[in-house]
C-alpha cells in the first residue's frame, strides 16, 4: 500500500510479481521503498513488575488462578503489552514471532504506530496477533467538531500515560490496518487505509493484460486477509474504492463499527454474557491458558483460537 500523509513522507511498496508461464503460477512478494522512513520497532511498553504493580502481588491475586488455570507465571521482565511503531519491512513478522513466542503466554496488548509498508508482512504479523488473542490499540484522534473530516493526526499513550506519540504521524495507516484488524478487540481510530499500489518495474514491463491478472490477484489476497479477520465488507471495498495515491482516513463512527470481532463477541456472549472490551480480553486468556495445560517449561506452544 502506498501512504500518502499529509504533508509527510510518502511510503511506498510493492508487490514484486514473478510469473511462471510453464506451470500457469503467480508468485507474490512485497517490497518497501522509502527514503525517509525508518524500519519497524517491535519494543515492550509495559512488563508485568513494576514498582507501581509489583508483580508478587498480582500473581498472587484471587484472580490469578481463574485467569491463569495453567498455573504458569511470567517473570517481572515478561512483556505484558508491546509497540510496534515505523515502517513495516520483509522480516518483521519473524522478529514479532520470536517476541511473542518470549513472552507467552502473557502478552495481553499491541499498541500500533505505523505509516504501513509490507503488506505480506503485515498480514503475517496479523494472524499471529489473531493466534495468540491480543487486543490491538491505534492512536486516537480527538475532533471537537464533527464537520471536521478526520485527518490522522492522533495521540497515543502507554503505561501511566506515558505519550507514545503525538501528531501527524502518529497514526495507523495502511499496513499497519492489516495488523490493527486482527485484533480480538480493536481499539484507537487514527486509522487511514486505501488500495495496495504496484510499484516494481517488472510489473510496470507487463503487457496490460498480464498486469491486471497479477493486480487482481494481490488485491484478491489482502480481500480474502480482511474477510478472514471479519472486517465488514463495507471496508474492504472502501479500500478497493480509496486510490493508492490517496487515503481514507476513518471518522470515529466507522472506527467504533469496527471494534468488536463478530464471531468472538458472539462467542463471549453465549459463553459469559455481556463483558466490557477489558473482560473479553482476560476471558480469551483464559481460555488460552486452560488448553495449554498446567505444563510451565513450555513456552514455545501457541494458543489457538476458540472458534
Amino acid at each position: 500500500m502506498l501512504s500518502r500523509l499529509s504533508g509527510g513522507p510518502m511510503c511506498r511498496f510493492s508487490f514484486r510479481i514473478v510469473n511462471v508461464c510453464a506451470v500457469g503460477l503467480t508468485a507474490l512478494t512485497v517490497a518497501i521503498f522509502s527514503s525517509r522512513a525508518s524500519a519497524a520497532e517491535i519494543t515492550c511498553s509495559k512488563v508485568w513488575g513494576s514498582d507501581a504493580n509489583p508483580i508478587r502481588i498480582i500473581i498472587n491475586s484471587p484472580q490469578w488462578k481463574d485467569r491463569y488455570p495453567s498455573g504458569r507465571r511470567p517473570t517481572p521482565a515478561t512483556c505484558r503489552e508491546a509497540l510496534i511503531k515505523g515502517v513495516i519491512e520483509a522480516g518483521d513478522s519473524a522478529k514479532f514471532d520470536a517476541f511473542l513466542r518470549a513472552n507467552h503466554l502473557f502478552l495481553d496488548k499491541l499498541f500500533l504506530w505505523s505509516p504501513g509498508g509490507s503488506v505480506a508482512e503485515a498480514m503475517k504479523i496479523g494472524r499471529l496477533v489473531r493466534k495468540g488473542m491480543l487486543t490491538t490499540k491505534a492512536p486516537d484522534e480527538f475532533s471537537f467538531q464533527k464537520s471536521l473530516p478526520p485527518t490522522g493526526r492522533g495521540f497515543l499513550t502507554g503505561e501511566q500515560a506515558k505519550v507514545l506519540c503525538q501528531g501527524s504521524d502518529c497514526h495507523c495507516a495502511s499496513a499497519c490496518f492489516l495488523i490493527w484488524a486482527a485484533g480480538v478487540v480493536r481499539d484507537g481510530n487514527a486509522l487511514g487505509l486505501h488500495r495496495p499500489s504496484i510499484r516494481s518495474i517488472r510489473f510496470a514491463n507487463l503487457p496490460p493484460e498480464h498486469a491486471s491478472g497479477s493486480y487482481r490477484f494481490a488485491l484478491a489476497e489482502v480481500e480474502k486477509y480482511l474477510g478472514e479477520m471479519e472486517v465488514p465488507r463495507r471496508f474492504i471495498e472502501l479500500m478497493i474504492d480509496t486510490s493508492s495515491n490517496d487515503i481514507h482516513w476513518l471518522d470515529l463512527e466507522e472506527s467504533w463499527s469496527l471494534k468488536e470481532v463478530p464471531s468472538i463477541a458472539e462467542w463471549i456472549a453465549a459463553s459469559c454474557g455481556a463483558m466490557s472490551n477489558s473482560t473479553i480480553g482476560r476471558a480469551l486468556k483464559k481460555t488460552v491458558s486452560s488448553r495449554i495445560g498446567g505444563n510451565a517449561g513450555s513456552s514455545r506452544r501457541r494458543p489457538t483460537a476458540p472458534l
